[in-house]
């Protein structure tokens, strides 16, 4: 109030002050005529000059803000189509696993495959092929009818043999466009491979309530954006023109290139012809185009504030799932008398799913202890539920009493394949810490290693089926002595599968690392020692590994 009372008062008397004035003051300002008039063309092309510097602010600050939301709206449409990839290639290597499982069983095929192949499913058509030297042969086919045996055909299933990644060709000269699909099993010498077709639409509507109905966009096969190689788009030519982002996907042994320009002004109408607006209105607008300068800067870091929460949200889904893991799995190991026990678990990096490794370590007496280890086939909640499932009953099964064999005979009794869509290797061992015997059984699942003074060797033993695949099978025993000094170790294929290597590279890879991991160390840090050498960066998928040693 005082602040405003004084301003008034020094306009009063500026006003008197004016009318006050004696004649020869008058002329005075008479006289300074020109010089005002002189200032005010400067201070105008002073204004015009700051109204076109910050109209060209305006005008940059916009088009960066255009650029950097399209590559971002790119980026997360890229997301949204890299989400799809896993589920294409589980399905088909699955598929391949399954058939390797159960030597090409073709009703186990058909039986999985009928989930993803059909109107409006992931594939129109997929069949089963036996690779033979210098041959495929198709076994079994499902959904409509597959194209008939040629050169070209033959040889792109024939080449998945030779890669661990999905192989994808694309037909898109056909009528319609279609993809080939081709995969077989990892970690094994393959002697199945699993073909699918599906359709790509030419062109796609995107609906006005989508995410992303402010992009146009076209999908290409491969690293480029080749008109021929054009998988889907939604506007009526191609190449896309003017800004646009380019977002590549890794899609089997290939890439998906996405191509994004805006539909529409994605900063909004107004942020576009600002600058336009500080042009005609001039100086008495520069003060709201700071303003307005301002609100693009916080647009652009509110977009860049968005990705950051993206990626924080996606790294606490990966922590849940591992926390969710780890929860499944044991708190804490039994102390056992005359015996060193040790566990270790490290999650895989693909994606934020839960995983199907588990292990336990039960105690049946004072003298005997129950050793399992296992894995579910897939990833997911799912998957995780099943792991639970089979470690509860198995608890129970010991608990009872049972040998290897017989826990896994009747915990396959507790999973079918065509229902529930998984299956697990599992394996199951009794040491009696009195006499040094390990009975052992395995369900499919990769056999245990002794590890001596002398090396470290796979123990010798008969492989069940997995469990799932078939019931009333009956899995053999076998019974080793260990000896005193001697360590043994269990773990998941996560520890020795790699892509792009076959399985018994792996094993050699571990046989090395255990060999020279020594004997003067406790069974944790030993484990930790042959963690750290195989697994520096984390592999891609679920590790479990349990050691014990004879005191």
């Amino acid at each position: 109030m005082v602040e405003g009372d004084t301003r008034e008062m020094r306009f009063a008397q500026a006003r008197r002050s004016r009318f006050r004035g004696s004649p020869p003051e008058r002329t005075s300002a008479a006289r300074t005529k020109g010089p005002i008039v002189r200032l005010s063309a400067v201070a105008l092309v002073s204004g015009l000059a700051a109204t076109a510097g910050l109209s060209v602010l305006c005008y940059l600050a916009n088009e960066s803000a255009e650029s950097r939301l399209l590559a971002l709206e790119a980026k997360q449409a890229a997301a949204v189509f890299q989400l799809a990839v896993p589920a294409v290639r589980t399905s088909l290597t699955s598929a391949a696993e399954i058939a390797e499982a159960s030597n090409g069983d073709t009703s186990l095929f058909r039986s999985y495959m009928a989930t993803y192949v059909g109107v409006g499913r992931s594939f129109t058509a997929a069949a089963l092929y036996r690779l033979e030297p210098g041959s495929v042969h198709r076994v079994a086919s499902l959904g409509s009818a597959p194209p008939p045996p040629t050169p070209p055909l033959d040889a792109f299933v024939r080449s998945a043999a030779g890669h661990q990644r999905m192989r994808v060709l694309g037909r898109l000269h056909a009528s319609p466009p279609a993809l080939w699909y081709a995969a077989t099993a990892t970690g094994v010498t393959p002697r199945f491979a699993v073909l699918a077709i599906g359709h790509t639409d030419r062109r796609t509507r995107v609906r006005r309530e989508s995410a992303f109905s402010e992009l146009h966009f076209a999908l290409y096969l491969g690293r480029s954006a080749r008109t021929s190689q054009l998988l889907t788009t939604d506007v009526a030519g191609v190449p896309l023109r003017g800004r646009t982002s380019t977002a590549r996907i890794p899609f089997g042994d290939t890439y998906l290139t996405l191509v994004a320009t805006p539909a529409q002004r994605l900063g909004g109408s107004l942020s576009a012809w600002m600058w336009w607006l500080v042009a005609v209105v001039g100086v008495p607008v520069s003060i709201a185009a700071a303003l307005i300068a301002e609100w693009l800067v916080r647009r652009r870091e509110a977009a860049e504030a968005l990705r950051a929460q993206v990626e924080r949200l996606l790294a606490q889904q990966r922590g849940i799932a591992e926390s969710l893991q780890r929860a499944l799995l044991p708190q804490a190991l039994p102390q056992l008398a005359g015996a060193d026990v040790a566990a270790r678990y490290v999650p895989g990096t693909d994606g934020t799913e839960v995983g199907g490794d588990w292990y336990d370590v039960l105690p049946q007496d004072d003298r005997r202890v129950f050793l399992v280890i296992g894995d579910v086939s897939g990833r997911g909640i799912a998957a995780a539920s099943v792991m639970a499932s089979l470690r509860f009953a198995i608890r129970g099964f010991v608990s009872e009493g049972h040998s290897p064999s017989t826990v896994l005979a009747s915990t396959a009794k507790l999973l079918d394949l065509r229902i529930d869509r998984h299956f697990a290797t599992v394996l199951c061992g009794c040491a009696d810490l009195g006499t040094g015997q390990l009975t052992f059984a395995s369900a499919g699942h990769l056999l245990p290693l002794l590890v001596t003074q002398d090396g470290a060797s796979v123990l010798d033993g008969l492989v069940g089926p997995p469990i799932g695949i078939a019931r009333g099978t009956e899995y053999p025993t076998m019974t080793i002595q260990l000896p005193r000094a001697g360590m043994l170790v269990l773990f998941t294929d996560g520890l020795v599968e790699r892509r792009g290597e076959d399985l018994d590279q792996g094993m050699a890879r571990l046989l090395r690392a255990v060999s020279a991991d020594g004997n003067g160390h406790g069974v944790g840090e030993r484990l930790d020692q042959l963690l750290e050498s195989l697994l520096p960066d984390r592999a891609s998928d679920d590790t479990a590994v349990v050691g014990v040693r004879w005191t």
